[in-house]
């Protein structure tokens, strides 16, 4: 999948788009991944931003918040941008206390860059970006 996506793009992505759907771990599942997030295919929003939710606590769901906070800044759609954030907040509060220190930082990175992309985008977004904004901390809300 990597090598193809270096000569043929596209047919990268047709292979992804038959693939996402089909069972895949590690390189394989990552490389799936990356090329649907390159293509910005709308189509696929439902299937990555459910298969996250649906994915229980743990280091694969953790592993996943780059690849969707990657997809959810392509994404033109404010309602399916809405749904992965607030899916990345859930899994964020799902975390216990005592491991948070360690996670909150990467997750609350992932929605300010989400937010940043999305406030850069115009006023289709403003509405959602402010709603971004309610969910970080007080620190992390800089730079807007």
């Amino acid at each position: 999948m990597v090598a193809l996506s270096k000569i043929e793009p596209d047919a990268a992505a047709a292979l992804a788009i038959q693939l996402v759907s089909k069972p895949a771990k590690g390189s394989l599942k990552a490389a799936i991944m990356e090329q649907i997030v390159k293509s910005g295919d709308e189509s696929m929003a439902d299937k990555l931003i459910g298969d996250f939710a649906a994915l229980p606590l743990g280091q694969e769901k953790f592993e996943m918040i780059g690849p969707l906070k990657n997809y959810l800044t392509v994404l033109k759609n404010p309602e399916k941008v809405r749904w992965g954030v607030e899916e990345i907040v859930k899994f964020r509060e799902a975390v216990p206390g005592q491991f948070r220190n360690q996670t909150d930082f990467i997750i609350n990175a992932a929605i300010k860059a989400i937010a940043t992309k999305k406030a850069k985008e115009g006023d289709s977004f403003k509405e959602l970006v402010e709603y971004m904004k309610t969910k970080l901390p007080e620190a992390d809300k800089k730079g807007f």
